[in-house]
């Protein structure tokens, strides 16, 4: 087989699996070390172009998922926004929830996060 050749699903050959759980496990830099998750949970009132928009002035990668969700016994659109990011944004993760209660004329917007390991490839 050809080192150059993509293996579906895989990715590229020439990889050394065991060098690459090596360094995942040994040569972590800071960011990856300190991965954090983070959630924001919020009803879906704009255009999700308008969100978008928004979440960007923040970061630069997201990930966004329509939902259904209930707040005191009430059917809303809501959207959850998935951030992975360090412990260092927690500032601007509060910042986007505060932007995002003001668009949607809410109450509050739920944060929640959970610690968790990173590997870019």
């Amino acid at each position: 087989m050809n080192n150059n050749q993509t293996v579906p699903g895989i990715g590229p050959g020439n990889w050394d699996s065991a060098v690459l759980a090596y360094n995942q496990e040994h040569k972590q830099s800071k960011d990856q070390s300190n991965a954090v998750l983070y959630r924001l949970y919020t009803e879906n009132t704009y255009p999700i172009g308008k969100t978008q928009e928004l979440i960007g002035r923040y970061f630069d990668g997201f990930t966004l998922y329509l939902t259904t969700g209930v707040y005191l016994g009430i059917i809303e659109s809501g959207l959850v926004i998935e951030i992975v990011a360090t412990t260092a944004d927690l500032q601007a993760i509060v910042h986007l929830a505060g932007d995002i209660k003001v668009q949607n004329y809410q109450s509050s917007v739920l944060i929640t996060w959970a610690s968790v390991s990173r590997l870019d490839v």
